[in-house]
């Protein structure tokens, strides 16, 4: 899948999650509730039962447990009345003042049919000599609180479960953002490197062609031959490793010997190249492919090429601790004009380090008189 694909899909997929079937959540709903509610009416009943036995009368826990069942049918049907729509209204009543307002019109609508419910066996029990609502009204003080105290509690608990589970599905749809902003950030980080790297080759082989060339317009045959054939397999390295996330440092210093030697073919004694701090340690750590030719070549083509003297050359590898400090080093002679150029070589390596790195790697450049110096400071890592 497309990164940006996964990411536009990404939040709609949580919400598919987060809800289920019609029929599904009915009767998940209403399993629960009926737990609930049966749990809460069996402690109840279990109570009354306790107090009957205690105070001498006789008491039936099974026409208790009924009679707790049947008191509370209204409630139970407000909670899953309440979990099922609340859910269909989105965030509509989040706030204090929709809660309130949803508060209110229940306390005006529901609760008096809840009281005129409960009130109702005493009610029949009397042979409806008068009106239900005048028997409603006569009700103690004490069973109006009690009856209230439950619906308010009923109410409170189901706007509870139903602000947690919007936070919670607000969570797993920014969580999900969040992954497919990720994705989309690495596959364009990716993209950017791949274009990094595709603009490095085409660098490479046009310098090493120009090297090259000045060999074969100095009427130097046999050794533009013998150069021609170092360009091929430092190609084959540079095509193998351009295709990978990271090559042994061994390898790329392999690879800088070769480059070098090429050089070397056509500036002769005057390029003057040596590396040092070399060890197995440091020659099995990973390193982005393709990183220090580039600043090799940056110091070939902005100091021995603008001028006849000599140039020295030096790349120094040096352990500490978990991280690998690596410089390269040339001298500076009285130069002529500045050779035209992109300039890539500097640019791209701070930029791949970012991208591969972040904030723990670094590169440092420093320049006097006498020399110019690149500084490269990364973690270390091994492949085994």
């Amino acid at each position: 899948m497309n990164p940006s694909t996964a990411m536009q899909n990404a939040p709609t997929m949580a919400v598919r999650t987060t809800q289920q079937a019609p029929w599904a959540e009915f009767v998940r709903v209403l399993l629960v509730n009926l737990l609930v509610w049966g749990l809460i009416c069996s402690l109840g009943a279990a109570g009354d039962y306790r107090d009957g036995v205690l105070s001498g009368r006789s008491a039936d826990l099974l026409r208790v447990w009924r009679a707790w069942l049947n008191g509370h049918v209204p409630l139970f049907v407000l909670s899953v009345a309440l979990m099922l729509w609340l859910p269909r209204t989105g965030e509509r009543f989040i706030g204090g003042h929709a809660i309130a307002g949803l508060y209110a019109a229940l306390a005006l609508l529901f609760f008096p049919l809840h009281m005129a419910y409960t009130a109702l066996p005493g009610w029949l029990a009397r042979g409806g000599g008068q009106s239900l609502v005048s028997y409603v009204l006569q009700r103690d003080n004490f069973s109006w609180f009690l009856e209230f105290a439950w619906f308010s509690g009923t109410f409170a608990v189901v706007m509870a479960v139903h602000i947690w589970r919007l936070g919670q599905q607000r969570t797993a749809e920014l969580q999900a953002s969040r992954e497919a902003n990720l994705a989309l950030e690495l596959a364009l980080e990716r993209q950017r490197l791949q274009g990094m790297r595709q603009q490095l080759e085409p660098h490479f082989i046009f310098n090493a062609l120009n090297s090259i060339s000045a060999l074969v317009r100095s009427n130097e045959q046999p050794v533009a031959l013998e150069g021609i054939a170092s360009l091929s397999a430092l190609l084959r390295y540079a095509l193998k490793a351009s295709a990978q996330d990271a090559v042994r440092l061994g390898d790329e210093i392999e690879f800088c010997q070769d480059y070098l030697d090429l050089q070397q073919m056509r500036y002769g004694a005057r390029l003057q190249a040596a590396f040092e701090g070399l060890s197995p340690a440091v020659e099995r750590i990973e390193v982005p492919p393709l990183l220090l030719q580039p600043l090799i070549e940056n110091a070939l083509r902005h100091d021995l090429d603008r001028h006849a003297g000599t140039t020295r050359l030096a790349l120094h590898f040096a352990l500490d601790g978990e991280r690998l400090r690596l410089r390269v080093w040339n001298s500076l002679g009285e130069r002529g004009p500045a050779n035209a150029g992109l300039g890539l070589g500097l640019a791209h390596a701070r930029e791949r380090l970012a991208l591969l790195y972040g904030s723990r790697a670094r590169l440092d450049t420093e320049e006097s008189p006498s020399h110019f110096e690149v500084r490269i400071d990364l973690p270390i890592r091994i492949n085994e």
